[in-house]
């Protein structure tokens, strides 16, 4: 059978992750991981079975919870009827709205963005949303919980206009949300200040609530506050302890959720916001900008970067070649194949007529030797040819004129972190010591950037609107400075050694 291309083997390979995120929205109940790779299988009719990517994709998917061992437990299964309850502040009170925020993540699929979830009374009525100006200060305790980066690009894609730091959309200053008008609801119910709503997800993948009036008694469980904070507490525990990458706190919740008992999402005694109150034992990682849940007075970073370090080390390096991404990885260039391919767009908007002055860009300022042999330099020639063969049919530099000044953005930003790990290795920085409040930001940073990325990747997009293009380049513009900062700071804070680079 002749080998595929590029093209083709990328074709199969969102032919394979789409029919997997199908499968699992269409169960009903929990799967056998086994049983599943073999069935999508045998309706694709694959050529060739991949078992190590095919249980990635089930197991790791955005969608399930993952027992370890061999059952795959859908999310939208999970939390089907599950609880939480809501405590209106103060302020929400008496401007008579609920703010979304963070409220119903993790009872909410990644699909759903907060402020498009709706809420259902008890007649099936809907609640009904407005828009909401107010003092940036007051808006910021609804979404905490998403973490500083996240709750950044929240607050930017609710706004009119875009903000030029990442500072400045939280200092002083007004801010629109999109948040639940609750006056006809308060009236309906005569709510009071001191009492709650009892939140049910109906539909997970929809984002669909409904809610219930819990007036407040003046009796408080005090047996059933202990029971469920002790359980939360317990699950939150476990998940710090197999926690090996800095993972969003809504993520460390939901996976508390799956590790703890039934009770924590079926009869929520008390709001999330109260139990971190009352626990001594968790708090908010401040050091941390992307935000963590931790054990009180510790520091993640140091124990997190140390497990990220010894499970992941052995697969820093490989001796595959079958694909470009696995090529680049192997001579230890810190790029993915997105990167080289908007390097090569670039290349080819410049004029240049084959992937040489791509890999001369990609390899500038390294002193090291790249390739250990002859071989592997010719198979790794032969993957950028592929590729830049490819891209070359499909650019068209009559289509580029509003994707250009983007994607120079975002190479620009791929040239700067290029040219910093180059900087860490000639220095022989370990990983350890830098600092690592600072990495985490630009982690997150880079994850964003790479959504840009993929979504600039492949023929010119007749779908993405030329409002798309010019947000994003406002975005690169506040991410890229703030990505620019953190770079430079680091290397001012990392130690320098003078026993050579391992490497």
């Amino acid at each position: 059978m002749p080998k595929k291309n590029r093209a083709e083997r990328q074709a199969d390979s969102e032919r394979l992750e789409n029919a997997v995120t199908d499968f699992i929205l269409s169960q009903n109940e929990d799967f056998d991981v086994d049983a599943a790779m073999y069935d999508i299988a045998e309706s694709l009719d694959l050529d060739r079975f991949e078992e190590d990517k095919f249980f990635s994709l089930l197991t790791q998917n955005s969608d399930v919870f993952f027992d370890g061992e061999e059952v795959v437990i859908p999310r939208h299964v999970f939390f089907k009827d599950a609880s939480l309850k809501v405590k209106l502040t103060p302020f929400e009170y008496e401007h008579k709205i609920l703010f979304p925020g963070h409220r119903f993540i993790p009872y909410l699929s990644n699909n759903v963005f907060p402020s498009e979830a709706s809420i259902q009374d008890e007649s099936g009525n809907q609640i009904p949303q407005k828009r909401y100006t107010c003092n940036t200060e007051d808006a910021i305790i609804y979404h905490t919980l998403l973490g500083k980066m996240d709750m950044f690009l929240f607050f930017t894609m609710e706004q009119e206009k875009y903000h030029a730091d990442i500072d400045d959309i939280f200092g002083k200053g007004t801010c629109n949300f999109t948040v639940f008008d609750m006056s006809e609801y308060f009236a309906k119910h005569d709510y009071k200040q001191n009492d709650s709503l009892i939140v049910t997800l109906e539909d997970w993948q929809k984002g669909v609530f409904s809610i219930k009036h819990e007036a407040a008694s003046g009796v408080i469980d005090f047996a059933g506050t202990t029971k469920w904070c002790s359980d939360m507490k317990a699950a939150l525990l476990h998940v710090f302890e197999e926690q090996t990458g800095l993972i969003p706190i809504t993520e460390q919740i939901a996976q508390a959720y799956f590790k703890g008992p039934e009770t924590l999402r079926t009869n929520p005694v008390i709001h999330f916001g109260g139990f971190l109150n009352q626990c001594k034992e968790i708090e908010f990682a401040t050091s941390q900008k992307t935000s963590l849940l931790w054990l009180a007075g510790e520091d993640p970073g140091p124990e997190l970067m140390e497990r990220m370090m010894s499970e992941g080390l052995e697969n820093m390096y490989s001796d595959e070649m079958d694909t470009l991404e696995a090529a680049l990885k192997s001579v230890g260039i810190a790029l993915g194949e997105n990167e080289v391919e908007l390097y090569m767009k670039d290349a080819l908007a410049d004029g240049a007529k084959d992937w040489k002055p791509v890999f001369n860009r990609m390899v500038a300022g390294r002193p090291n030797e790249l390739f250990m042999d002859d071989d592997q330099e010719e198979e790794f020639g032969k993957l950028m040819a592929e590729v830049w063969e490819e891209v070359s049919e499909y650019y068209d530099p009559k289509l580029d004129a509003l994707e250009r000044p983007i994607r120079a953005g975002l190479t620009a930003l791929s040239d700067a972190q290029l040219e910093f790990f180059r900087t860490l290795d000639t220095r022989g920085a370990q990983p350890m010591d830098m600092p690592q409040d600072l990495m985490a930001e630009l982690a997150g940073i880079w994850q964003h950037l790479g959504i840009l990325q993929q979504a600039l990747c492949g023929p010119p997009s007749t779908v993405l609107s030329k409002d798309f293009f010019m947000e994003s380049e406002e975005m690169i513009d506040i991410l890229g400075g703030r990505c620019k900062e953190l770079m430079d700071e680091v290397i001012e804070k990392t130690p320098l050694f003078t026993s050579p680079p391992g490497f």
